[in-house]
């Protein structure tokens, strides 16, 4: 009788230590879904980061397109081609802005002055634009072909009428403009290569 009971206590304490020992794996196992949590969390921490960081490169976007100073004295005209120009497409550029036309003899004596300052500033950041008060469209082009004239040549009133709102009473008439359109020179009558090349050395 003793035997046996010997015998039950034993399986008896097998099967506790046994029950134990299955509750400790349950235990451990159960830490790993908490380390997994944890990580997501981390990761979840990094995304938000990053979201951050897009909102703030926007926002730097948005701050300098607010600083871009504006283009002054805008306006839209044709060239010879019929494409639209506008001043403003030449922002960023030292502009020397020529009112003229074929049948005024000044004119028609600077252009070739013009033509040599071109072709010594043209890779300097200066652009020259001739801006024609003619009416007759045929005797424009006959005379920009024959001259050789090598800066585009915009038509005053085919899209807006620029000639009155700039004050030009007599041509030619020069002007000078910084990088963002602001009249910084104005010339009336004709300009010699030597007089233009020292207004833009003084600007550049």
């Amino acid at each position: 009788m003793k035997k046996i009971i010997l015998r039950v206590s034993a399986i008896l304490i097998s099967i506790t230590v046994l029950l134990l020992f299955t509750n400790c794996k349950t235990e451990i196992s159960d830490e790993n879904p908490k380390e997994e949590a944890i990580s997501s969390i981390n990761l979840g921490a990094k995304v938000e980061e990053d979201k951050d960081i897009v909102v703030e490169e926007s926002e730097l976007e948005d701050t300098e397109k607010e600083n871009k100073i504006p283009y002054a004295n805008d306006f839209t005209l044709l060239d010879l081609d019929k494409n639209e120009v506008s001043l403003s497409d030449l922002q960023g550029k030292i502009v020397v802005l020529n009112f003229w036309a074929t049948w005024c003899p000044p004119c028609r004596d600077e252009i070739p002055d013009f033509m040599e300052v071109n072709n010594l500033y043209k890779d300097k950041n200066v652009q020259i634009i001739g801006v024609s008060i003619d009416t007759d469209m045929k005797a424009l082009e006959d005379f920009v072909e024959e001259f050789g004239i090598n800066y585009p040549t915009w038509i005053d009133g085919t899209i807006d009428k620029i000639s009155p709102i700039w004050g030009v009473r007599a041509i030619p008439t020069t002007f000078i403009l910084t990088e963002n359109g602001e009249v910084i020179y104005r010339n009336v009558g004709r300009m010699t290569k030597e007089q233009l090349i020292k207004i833009l050395e003084e600007v550049l």
